[in-house]
Formats: C-alpha cells, structure tokens, sequence
C-alpha cells in the first residue's frame, strides 16, 4: 500500500466514531471476529457484521475516488508503435 492510501486509510479509521473506531481496530488489528466485537462493545452480532461491511464499503469508495484522480492520464498523443 502506498505511504499516500496509508496515511488516508489511518486519517479515515481515526475520524469514525469511538464505536466504528472500536470496530475496525478489534476486527482488523486484534484479529477478534465480529461475536466477540459485539460481546466487548455491547452491541448485536447482527449490527457488528452491518457496520463492518458500511464501513469497508465506504473505505473503498474513498480510496478508489482518491486514485482514480491520482493515476489520470495526459490526453493522448500520438500513436508510438514499437518494433522488435
């Protein structure tokens, strides 16, 4: 990953919510599996596993829009054919 997405996916993790936060860092950093989420934050399986999947949804749309206008290319030029 690059230090750029790095930094925008930890800029992204630290502005949620205490319990998104707590979400994120027990399922990705602890490696605890979303009943064991929903045991230490108190909060229904059911919602644990929702809320993980908005917010992976919502990571990848941030970070596709950020390297869609990252990786634009020039306008084309000129056709350059290479032969071997």
């Amino acid at each position: 990953m690059a230090d750029s997405q790095a930094r925008q996916v930890r800029d992204y993790v630290q502005a949620l919510d205490r319990d998104d936060r707590y979400m994120v860092l027990l399922y990705y950093a602890d490696g605890l599996t979303p009943m064991e989420i929903s045991r230490v934050l108190d909060l229904p399986s059911t919602r644990v596993r929702a809320r993980l999947e908005e917010l992976r949804s919502q990571l990848a749309g941030l970070t596709r829009s950020t390297l869609r206008t990252k990786t634009q290319l020039p306008p084309p030029g000129p056709t350059v054919t290479a032969y071997a």
